[in-house]
């Protein structure tokens, strides 16, 4: 069968990986919503992990037929690869482009293929259609899909993933989804260190004042403006100052914009690639393959990087527009707040340098209140209602037209002095050994996380009796390292093991513990096998932390603590 795949498992470990806790409450509202609603939208940003929780929705969901839309070509493959590795066993075929079966019991297809009338005609049966960037589905292209499958199955589910639900136009999506079961906000990812924390500079080079009375969203007569010999220094002055070590993606008003830019950072002697629409496939990967590879540092686009490209080691977004919608805006400075993706990359923020009006007009918060439905204000309790309710959700009144302006909905503040509730984003409880050393253990595998000659390390150990140890995070700040650790002993233990592990700490030692350590050790079984790990382990975790900081550490001195 054309573009079929099947069993394709995630390198070093076969069971699939087990989901973070938050990411396990969005996937459980999304199925009771559902089952309940028949649609629904789950929000979540980048880093989140939203391919992870729409591919365990789907394996709850089976064996339905289930189509997965997105609307490119990188995103589509990549949702295959991601979902292979949730679901080994279930076969996936692609609809792009290249290949075209409807075959698989999973189907990935780019939204431009799929909505062409001659292969909406063919279109099978499916139970369960979800929407990647779901923000999108009110383009004719997904209303003609959606009508389709609704048409071949009036029962069939519709599941919709985004992360910036609010569109700059200001057209509702509730033609498609009627409820939002649940969101996960950018500062829940960032708290967790799934994210890393964005610093803002807004910078003045003295054209503000225009660019207001040019009008926020005027792209040509901001280019005109800022796209100017002076403007580009000051921009490329400002940049050597703060980020000149920094990989460092730049966002445009214009193409010509864009070009002026790229050329002004070149002829400053810095290496610095473009990509914009016009470039042909090939010439796309090419740049993308060469600032990955960091063979320049600075990459200029106009808006083609805003969605479905992330590359972790950028950590400085330079925003030369006047002011971008706010969906946009986050979409932006998304693109720079991955987390490390390799032991040697040190990142522990992303900084932001807007030459525009954007963080002046939204605010530094990176929040979005979903807005699904357009609104009126109830002329009888004031209330802001959806705008096709023939009665008033709040007081019962009828109203008659809209009454009052639209409410804007924005999160005032900065991202540095955010509060939220704390959410326990690990299957395993962590245990603080030592001031400065934080373990956690399961039956296949453990971590430690350990402060170090002013840094931060996460080492993690998986294998037969965790004998295999690596360097996960290094020189970075504590909520990365434990972030990065969470997901490691997600993808070598189990939910079962998981639970089993919970129960140690009301268990007494063991006697094979007690006969390991000594008579002397006082503590529950939790913490003497994280001692034991830490014993058995200690020249290796030494080895490691000497290698990443070139300054000691004694991993025994720790354990004979406490064994006095």
């Amino acid at each position: 069968m054309q573009g079929l795949q099947q069993g394709i498992v995630c390198r070093r470990f076969s069971q699939m990986p087990m989901l973070r806790p938050r990411q396990k409450q969005l996937v459980d509202k999304a199925i009771v919503a559902l089952k309940s609603q028949g649609n629904t939208l789950a929000v979540a940003p980048t880093g989140s992990g939203k391919t992870f929780m729409f591919s365990a929705v789907i394996r709850d969901r089976a064996p339905q037929k289930t189509l997965v839309v997105a609307h490119r070509d990188e995103l589509t493959t990549q949702n295959q690869q991601t979902f292979l590795v949730v679901n080994p066993d279930v076969t996936t075929s692609l609809f792009n482009a290249s290949g075209k079966s409807f075959d698989a019991r999973v189907v990935f297809a780019m939204i431009q293929s799929v909505s062409q009338q001659k292969h909406l005609a063919s279109l099978p049966k499916f139970d369960l259609v979800v929407f990647d960037e779901a923000h999108h589905v009110y383009a004719p292209t997904y209303q003609a899909l959606v009508n389709r499958v609704k048409e071949v199955n009036p029962k069939v589910e519709i599941l919709g993933m985004t992360a910036t639900p609010n569109r700059a136009d200001k057209k509702p999506i509730r033609s498609v989804f009627s409820n939002v079961c649940d969101q996960i906000t950018i500062q829940e990812v960032i708290k967790s260190g799934h994210l890393v924390e964005p610093k803002f500079f807004v910078v003045d080079t003295g054209f503000q004042r225009e660019l207001e009375l040019a009008g926020l969203f005027a792209d040509e007569k901001i280019a005109d403006i800022l796209n100017t010999s002076p403007t580009n220094e000051a921009v490329i002055k400002h940049w050597k100052e703060k980020a000149a070590d920094r990989q460092t993606v730049v966002f445009c008003s214009t193409l010509e914009h864009a070009q002026s830019v790229h050329s002004a950072f070149v002829n400053s002697g810095v290496e610095a690639g473009i990509i914009h629409s016009l470039l042909g496939d090939k010439e796309r990967k090419a740049v993308l393959e060469a600032y990955g590879a960091q063979k320049f540092r600075v990459i200029v686009n106009v808006s083609v990087l805003a969605e479905g490209w992330d590359d972790p080691p950028t950590s400085c977004v330079v925003l030369l527009r006047a002011c971008s919608s706010k969906s946009a805006m986050i979409q932006m400075i998304g693109r720079g707040l991955r987390p490390p993706n390799h032991p040697q990359l040190i990142k522990n923020d992303c900084l932001v340098l807007d030459f525009g009006l954007s963080v002046l007009t939204h605010g530094s918060s990176l929040s979005q209140t979903v807005q699904l439905f357009p609104e009126k204000k109830c002329s009888n309790c004031q209330g802001m209602i959806d705008t096709a309710a023939s009665e008033c959700p709040l007081c019962g009144h009828v109203p008659r037209g809209f009454t009052g302006p639209r409410m804007r909905h924005q999160v005032a503040g900065s991202i540095d002095n955010f509060t939220m509730k704390e959410l326990d984003q690990s299957n395993f409880p962590w245990l603080e050994v030592a001031p400065g050393l934080l373990m956690v253990s399961g039956f296949e595998a453990f971590c430690c996380v350990v402060h170090h000659d002013g840094k931060w390390f996460a080492i993690g150990a998986y294998g037969e009796r965790a004998k295999k140890l690596e360097l996960l995070v290094q020189g970075g700040v504590q909520t990365l390292c434990v972030a990065a650790s969470n997901d490691f002993m997600n993808l070598h233990e189990t939910n079962k093991t998981a639970q089993a592990t919970k129960m140690w700490h009301t268990r007494p030692v063991s006697d094979k513990q007690l006969q390991l350590l000594g008579k002397s050790f006082v503590g529950n079984r939790y913490l003497a096998s994280a001692l034991l790990n830490l014993k058995f382990n200690s020249s290796t975790i030494e080895s490691i932390l000497f290698t990443a900081s070139k300054k000691a550490f004694s991993v025994r001195r720790v354990v004979s603590a406490y064994l006095k």
